[in-house]
């Protein structure tokens, strides 16, 4: 079962109590979703996917990526009521939380290249992912499977001096890699042992600036990735270290919902 299939069943459980009481199967609707806040739309196709699990034919008038005001029309939807009031939550809950985290990725996107963490919620990774991309933002890795990120709690698992740790940690990482580091010294090190990438992980502006220069200088191949306290506040700040991505929790974990509405036209 996909994400999307178990959302609705989660919502519809031995079915919809309320709909089913005062609509006959036959008896048909013609609803319309319509923003209620301004932003960047995304999670149409989702929705289109949900009122369709439902027996209902939604027809798309925005696409993902599209600047949405205040009371646009973005989907019309026609069916039997039962199928059209039953997609409705679930639909408007990923149209939500979708094109509420590609709004604020536009928003940081506009300062330097932004990426999303695995801080999403448990289950919605694909679509948060997704939903970073169509914001202008890139995904960094899905999940533990996909890319190795030495990060500082494996370091401090190995229970040995950070230097040490740093330096048995890349001869046993299979590449590509990616090592958090907490300092410039350890960055340095990280980039001459050979890793790929170098996270600079809660340095100032300022100690960023100041290792990305470092880095360039004399590690030009190598990646350099920014974490750690930023968000749309300091990013600015951020954005002018000069490293290749700034990576932000903020983009899925604290991110503010557009709110949608459906409102029946017939």
């Amino acid at each position: 079962m996909n994400i999307l299939d178990y959302a609705l069943a989660l919502d519809v459980g031995t079915g919809d109590v309320t709909s089913n009481a005062l609509f006959s199967k036959n008896q048909r609707t013609k609803a319309a979703v319509i923003a209620r806040d301004s932003g960047v739309l995304a999670g149409v196709e989702e929705a289109k996917y949900v009122f369709a699990r439902c027996g209902a034919k939604a027809k798309l008038l925005k696409k993902d990526g599209t600047r949405i005001k205040k009371g646009d029309k973005i989907i019309t939807v026609t069916g039997p009521a039962r199928a059209v009031l039953k997609g409705e939550r679930t639909a408007l809950n990923i149209l939500s939380r979708m094109s509420g985290i590609a709004t604020e990725t536009s928003k940081l996107a506009r300062y330097c290249i932004v990426a999303a963490t695995r801080k999403t919620a448990p289950g919605l990774a694909l679509l948060d992912k997704k939903a970073v991309e169509i914001g202008g933002g890139i995904s960094h890795r899905l999940g533990l499977w996909d890319m190795t990120l030495i990060k500082d709690t494996h370091l401090d698992s190995m229970k040995m001096p950070r230097r040490k740790a740093i330096r048995e940690a890349l001869k046993k990482a299979k590449p590509p890699v990616e090592i958090e580091v907490a300092n410039k010294a350890e960055a340095l090190l990280a980039a001459s042992l050979g890793a790929d990438i170098v996270m600079l992980d809660n340095f100032s502006p300022a100690n960023a600036k100041a290792t990305v220069k470092e880095l360039n200088k004399n590690y030009p191949d190598v990646c350099i990735e920014l974490s750690g306290g930023i968000n749309e506040k300091n990013i600015r700040e951020f954005a002018k270290a000069g490293a290749d991505y700034v990576s932000l929790g903020a983009l899925t974990h604290t991110v503010k919902p557009l709110d949608f509405s459906m409102k029946i036209e017939n």
